[in-house]
């Protein structure tokens, strides 16, 4: 059953102090509805007080109560202090079930936020491999599915276990005060009915659900589509073929949309039907006994007024199990996602049984008298890479050095591995065998030392829409930006003067992507990010590729003056950006095939001569 899938995933992301919360909460909200009963009891013995009625039944009790109260006065008097007690009482039962409906709430929401952060941190925190076979829109759309699942399953969970608790109280204090045998056959009626409606629209909702979530992804992806490719769009006149593929899954959305709110509607107009039948029905029964329907009266307003009540839970039952199966995707992905990559908030994690997907396998501090900084070199020791999936490795042990403050590449056709050694050297992608060190110390038992080392600019780097102080220091907060350092490092990356001249300065914002920069723009930029921690090691991975021939020379003759300074590691495809390597290394299906300068490599080792050929 839905209800009992969903609680045993909630309850998965409950430590012992959270569930006793959540169970208190959920005890208290079932006793603010229970008391719906006793505000029921209050008001018809108000009522039976003021006009004089027997005060006899189960609820004799409180009419006694309201004779105590009003001692000694009668009239206007009367009614103004024991009206005050049914004030009184309601606003107690009302106070109760606000401040237990806010606490429900609140608690679902803020175990949202932790484990929509943590799963965000757990995605930061996966092997580069894993991440690039997901892409980022994968993650993207679990973290908004977190939300879903909270409101849209946990927290319809949390309501339904506390109407249960509700409707079993409400029917006990009816079986109470009225006949046992009319509570509990009306009791059996609103079950069966809701029983046979969740069970004919199983199937619908649930389907209703995923067709939702289809046409949220749909759209967002005809959306973005058309709004990236907006020139193209504009350029061909293809405005019509786009309005129509928009308007064709808003229509799908839409549908659904209206569909899963029209059946959540029919649970409360169906019970208050069952409810209305039911109350003629025992009108008619009570008409047949002793008393008529005049002595039934108090007992049919008493079953009318509690039946709305219990109805209400009913429906709301309902409701909430519909909007759990609806949600059901995104819950089996969102728990997917945290056995992943998160595992480790989930009751029964055991670490010496799970393995956590990390990127760091160790993260040390450095050894007693190593430096932080690369004195000597860095070196890769037969490293082999495969990626998951892939026909062959992308890196077959391979073994070179790289000395500090050298200028060092590689080249070779596109899929040879390239990029992957890259990425190895900087501790992004942990060899299957192997090892890299830089000084002797192992650079993937220290991590966070070794990254700090390191300055990365790639082909398409991405440009977040904020100023450009912020994307040139990119994660840090805007008070701990170093504008002088900005400076530095656009000058360095040969734009500074483009925001000199703008009136905003470094608080020029440069748009979705970098939209209000040019394409060389943009990457000099990122190559600002990269110098702006000043690192001892910068790679460039095509960094020059998206560069005009002019910019190209600049930024090829600024990443050439820092040889010497820092230790430099470049992928090129265009070996005139690489012709001042003190060495080239040519990387074809995962090795290295030949090593040299640009001379010696032109004047000996024929792929590299083509390259440079077709180059020329």
């Amino acid at each position: 059953m839905i209800f009992f899938e969903t609680f045993r995933d909630f309850w998965r992301l409950l430590d012992l102090r959270q569930r006793m919360i959540s169970g208190g909460l959920v005890v208290l909200l079932a006793v603010s509805g229970s008391l719906e009963i006793v505000g029921m009891f209050f008001l018809f013995a108000y009522l039976s007080v003021l006009g004089g009625g027997a005060h006899d039944g189960q609820a004799r009790w409180i009419a006694d109560l309201y004779l105590a109260v009003g001692q000694g006065h009668t009239g206007a008097v009367f009614a103004l202090l024991t009206g005050a007690l049914l004030v009184a009482v309601f606003a107690l039962k009302n106070l109760l079930w606000l401040l237990s409906s806010f606490g429900l709430l609140r608690f679902s929401m803020k175990r949202y936020e932790y484990v929509a952060a943590e799963l965000f941190d757990g995605y930061q925190e996966l092997p580069l491999d894993l991440m690039r076979g997901r892409g980022t829109a994968n993650p993207v759309q679990i973290l908004n599915s977190v939300l879903t699942v909270f409101t849209g399953a946990f927290s319809p969970l949390l309501q339904a276990a506390a109407d249960i608790a509700i409707i079993t109280a409400m029917l006990v204090a009816l079986m109470l005060a009225i006949d046992p045998l009319l509570v509990v056959g009306s009791g059996l009626v609103l079950g069966v009915v809701a029983a046979l409606f969740l069970a004919s629209t199983r199937t619908l909702s649930g389907s209703l659900g995923e067709r939702l979530r289809h046409a949220q992804l749909a759209l967002q992806s005809v959306t973005a589509e058309a709004m990236r490719g907006l020139l193209d769009v504009r350029l061909a006149g293809r405005q019509d073929i786009m309005r129509e593929r928009f308007s064709a899954v808003a229509g799908s959305f839409a549908l659904a949309s209206r569909r899963i709110r029209a059946l959540g509607m029919f649970p409360r107009a169906m019970n208050e039907l069952v409810l209305a039948a039911g109350i003629a029905i025992s009108a008619t029964w009570f008409a047949g006994r002793e008393g008529g329907l005049a002595g039934a009266l108090p007992t049919l307003a008493i079953l009318g007024f509690a039946g709305l009540r219990v109805t209400a839970a009913v429906s709301r039952f309902t409701d909430a199990l519909q909007q759990m199966r609806q949600a059901r995707d995104a819950r089996i992905r969102m728990m997917t996602a945290l056995e992943s990559a998160r595992p480790q908030i989930l009751a029964g994690y055991d670490p010496l049984n799970n393995r956590r997907e990390t990127y760091r396998s160790e993260d040390l501090p450095l050894p007693d008298g190593a430096s932080a900084t690369m004195r000597e070199a860095l070196r890769i020791e037969d490293a082999s890479f495969s990626y998951p999936g892939a026909a062959g490795p992308a890196v077959d042990g391979v073994s070179l050095e790289i000395p500090a403050g050298k200028f060092v590449a590689f080249c070779g056709p596109s899929g040879g591995g390239k990029s992957t050694l890259a990425l190895i050297a900087m501790g992004l992608l942990q060899p299957q065998s192997g090892r890299v060190t830089c000084d002797g110390w192992d650079v993937f038992r220290h991590l966070s030392v070794w990254h700090k080392q390191i300055g990365h600019v790639g082909q398409s780097p991405f440009i977040a829409p904020r100023s450009v102080r912020e994307n040139v220091a990119f994660g840090l907060r805007p008070e701990q930006i170093d504008d002088d350092a900005v400076w530095q490092a656009l000058e360095a990356a040969a734009v500074a003067d483009i925001f000199r001249a703008h009136p905003d300065g470094l608080r020029a914002v440069v748009g979705e992507d970098g939209a209000m920069l040019s394409g060389g723009q943009r990457q000099r930029v990122a190559i600002a990010r990269a110098l702006y921690g000043n690192p001892g090691v910068l790679v460039f991975d095509e960094a020059t590729a998206a560069l005009d021939t002019v910019t190209e020379r600049e930024v090829s003759a600024a990443i050439t003056r820092l040889r010497g300074e820092r230790t430099i590691i470049a992928i090129a495809h265009r070996l005139s950006t690489i012709r001042q390597a003190d060495v080239i290394h040519y990387v074809e299906g995962g090795l290295i095939g030949a090593s040299g300068t640009y001379d010696e490599l032109a004047g000996s080792f024929q792929p590299f001569r083509q390259l440079a050929g077709e180059e020329a």
